[in-house]
């Protein structure tokens, strides 16, 4: 911000967690003193005082606006609406905390319109406003609804984890000076409908059903743990009969994407990816021609903690986004590296559309001349 000068408005975008814990039962307003409790809500604080005290010393109008638990389509598993859902859908176990904690969920399109409603307005600059169309549920509540709308046979266990030291039990926006501030108000999608979009969303990244996430088996005790990367019955069980004949292993800094890449036939690969020190983003693209879900792609995390591979078979492209300062992938491939055959689609295709952690990530320079899945060498096709 020191070096901004010349600009028409400055705009902060902060969160509701700046409140913390609020008498019990008082409406988050405006003037009440914030009492952040979490790294993430004491950063978007100081940033809060930070933007204050620019707008103070150079004289330049500024908009802080605190948007009470946005959720959408493309959002973090790490939330709560889409970790959810993804089980739910699974049909996996699902514990939650007794889920008396409430908040006011909105959807992700309504709040998009406040916040372009919120830009085109004067009236909010110089101005600390709440964002929120007042969907107010409990967790116990939106899980049961959640469970309801993925029509999921998953057993949900309700006090099966305890709550967080920082949990916040109640968030309640007062929107009255977000309502005097808006000339007109927003169409707004409700609560139900924004659910079941988001939900959509998440099953039609579920179609791709020929990738499969394999749970390894671990060992932990005192020294650290072991663990079995590989057991060729586990992946026979899964219907993996692929014989691997080369590893490949790379040593990435944090926001280094490597992709898309595949090698056609007769020498096209599958892959068995592992990460074995830090964090990634693994995504792998339909690219089969005829295929009902050919351009869609499916993400998922791969960690050190959390022991998953992630099987690709032939006609994917594959590729990776380091999430930690540094990450080390170990993968198996079926078919030796073949200069001649090896093809790739570049990472932005808009058609593909992926949601990758960053919009400006580390890139060999052959990648970044990759072409777009429409224009890319390509011989698979769908046979089923």
């Amino acid at each position: 911000m020191e070096n901004l000068k010349n600009y028409e408005q400055f705009v902060y975008i902060s969160t509701s967690e700046v409140y913390g814990h609020q008498k019990k039962g008082l409406l988050f307003h405006e003037k009440l003193l914030p009492h952040p409790i979490s790294p993430y809500s004491i950063g978007k604080y100081t940033g809060e005082l930070y933007a204050q005290m620019h707008m103070l010393h150079m004289h330049k109008p500024i908009k802080i606006l605190r948007p009470f638990n946005v959720f959408g389509e493309t959002q973090s598993n790490k939330a709560v609406i889409p970790e959810l859902i993804e089980k739910f859908i699974k049909n996996e176990i699902v514990k939650i905390t007794k889920g008396l904690q409430t908040r006011e969920f909105n959807y992700v399109g309504n709040t998009i319109n406040f916040l372009c409603e919120a830009l085109n307005k004067n009236s909010f600059f110089n101005n600390i406003v709440n964002i929120s169309d007042g969907n107010e549920v409990t967790i116990r509540v939106l899980a049961k609804k959640i469970q309801e709308l993925t029509n999921s046979k998953s057993k949900l266990i309700i006090g099966g984890l305890s709550e967080r030291p920082t949990e916040i039990h109640k968030m309640k926006a007062s929107v009255k000076k977000m309502k005097s501030l808006l000339l007109r108000h927003p169409k707004l999608i409700t609560f139900e409908e924004g659910l079941t979009r988001t939900i959509n969303w998440h099953k039609e990244k579920e179609k791709l059903s020929e990738i499969i996430s394999i749970k390894s088996s671990s060992f932990l005790d005192s020294r650290g743990y072991f663990l079995e990367s590989f057991r060729e019955s586990d992946f026979i069980s899964n219907g993996i009969n692929t014989r691997f004949t080369q590893d490949n292993f790379s040593h990435s800094i944090q926001g280094t994407l490597r992709g898309l890449h595949y090698q056609q036939n007769p020498k096209a690969q599958a892959k068995l990816v592992f990460c074995m020190r830090g964090e990634i983003f693994d995504v792998a693209v339909d690219i089969r021609k005829k295929s009902p879900t050919f351009g869609k792609w499916i993400g998922k995390i791969l960690s050190e903690s959390n022991h998953e591979l992630l099987y690709i078979p032939e006609g994917f492209a594959h590729g990776f986004c380091v999430l930690s300062d540094e990450a080390d992938v170990l993968y198996k491939v079926n078919q030796e590296y073949s200069p001649e055959d090896e093809r790739g689609i570049v990472w932005n295709d808009p058609e593909i559309n992926i949601t990758w952690s960053t919009n400006k990530p580390i890139l060999h320079e052959k990648d970044s001349l990759l072409p777009t899945l429409k224009n890319a060498e390509n011989n698979f096709i769908y046979l089923h």
